[in-house]
């Protein structure tokens, strides 16, 4: 097998396996955008739950001893 049946054939090859590549590439890329889009989404309303006083607690110093508010056993 001369040079250029040889390039011709890994060009056949690879041209194939790129495509393949990129498109798992963009598959992986697009998924991974999703997922961030939606853990960004649930922090935020995981944030404004805590936020709105649901399931908070308070930790704030008093005369050096530490008091929680908004707990109760």
């Amino acid at each position: 097998m001369n040079q250029q049946h040889w390039n011709n054939a890994q060009h056949r090859v690879n041209q194939p396996f790129c495509e393949l590549t990129e498109q798992l590439f963009y598959t992986v890329k697009s998924a991974t955008n999703e997922f961030n889009l939606r853990l960004e989404f649930l922090f935020a309303q995981t944030f404004i739950l805590i936020y709105q006083g649901k399931d908070i607690t308070r930790i704030k110093k008093v005369n050096n001893t530490t008091s929680v508010s908004g707990y109760s056993p």
